[in-house]
């Protein structure tokens, strides 16, 4: 997909190469293409530069939201990828329908799985604590997490809609996913008590106000990028919401090192040296992390075996497929 040179003319930046990343491999809708500065152009030294289109479905007031995160966050983490501005000071600018935005692009790699260590997840940790305290200084409430109520609601209805599901499998025409076999089966073998085991545990929480403020939602394995043992990036924020840090510590403890129930300990009191969790907030974590991977697998489900919906790049979901069944398979309840 070609970039539109009337983007690149609203922040005032002289390109000398583009590579378009489509998707990057992932499937919010988005687009993105990853640029180089000309030299001493605009202040710039021949910097690498992100620039993301964003889905024609994205509410600009929220975006413009997280940008305002993301700007005040950026004081305190340097790794995290803020928006640039336009030369009239705004943080995106739109062309043929869609919000256009370009961001630093950030150091290192996604590596954490082929190269795990002790001291990468403590990185990480500490990371995430302090996007989280900077974050709070924008946004900070007391609230019930509405994450956890719909969880709740979800798993309420899991059977139901595994069974429509199981309408469907016969018919679907989707057979040449390696994986999908794999994880309906793994799905067909959760045992009702098992469901009820996780709700139950999520339970408490959906009446008792817990600290609410900006929270990623979406940070995991490939959105923390490490140089050596440092985080020196954390990207990606779109799925950015209110709602208790419990959330984000089950998406990336969960996608880092699954139920390794030492590590998760260890990893939890890292985090703790920076930022102090309550005890409804520790208690959160792994159900959190549990119901996310049932309903994961069960929205994957649905959308290959029901909705029957068309992605760019079926060998990421083949491979997404994979990951969620391998943490079914693996989690103990």
């Amino acid at each position: 997909m070609k970039l539109p040179t009337q983007v690149i003319e609203k922040f005032e930046i002289s390109i000398s190469d583009v590579e378009d990343l489509g998707s990057a491999g992932g499937f919010s809708g988005a687009n993105l293409w990853k640029v180089l500065t000309d030299k001493g152009d605009g202040g710039h030294d021949g910097e690498s530069l992100c620039i993301r289109r964003w889905p024609p479905e994205t509410d600009r007031k929220h975006l413009d939201w997280i940008h305002l995160v993301l700007h005040h966050a950026r004081i305190e983490c340097p790794f995290v990828a803020a928006p640039m501005r336009t030369a009239s000071g705004e943080n995106f600018t739109l062309h043929d329908g869609y919000i256009f935005e370009v961001a630093p692009w950030m150091r290192g790699k996604a590596d954490f799985a082929d190269q795990p260590s002790d001291a990468k997840l403590t990185a990480a940790m500490e990371a995430l604590a302090k996007f989280h305290l900077a974050a709070a200084q924008v946004n900070l409430d007391f609230r019930v997490s509405q994450n956890v109520v719909n969880r709740i609601k979800l798993l309420a209805g899991f059977e139901k809609n595994l069974a429509m599901v199981s309408q469907k499998w016969k018919d679907t025409t989707r057979s040449q996913l390696n994986n999908l076999r794999s994880l309906y089966d793994s799905l067909c073998q959760i045992k009702p008590s098992q469901i009820v085991a996780i709700a139950n545990q999520l339970h408490p929480a959906s009446t008792i106000p817990v600290p609410h403020q900006p929270v990623i939602r979406d940070v995991w394995h490939d959105h923390v990028l490490f140089t050596g043992d440092k985080v020196t990036g954390l990207v990606d924020f779109g799925a950015m919401q209110m709602d208790c840090v419990s959330l984000d510590l089950s998406r990336l403890l969960g996608s880092l090192i699954g139920s390794d129930d030492d590590r998760f300990d260890s990893a939890i009191d890292d985090y703790q040296k920076l930022r102090r969790l309550s005890d409804v907030e520790r208690q959160l974590i792994r159900p959190l992390d549990q119901a996310a991977i049932l309903l994961s697998g069960l929205n994957w489900m649905n959308w290959i075996v029901v909705d029957e919906r068309n992605f760019l790049d079926w060998s990421a979901v083949d491979r997404r497929l994979a990951e969620v069944t391998q943490r079914i398979r693996d989690f103990e309840i």
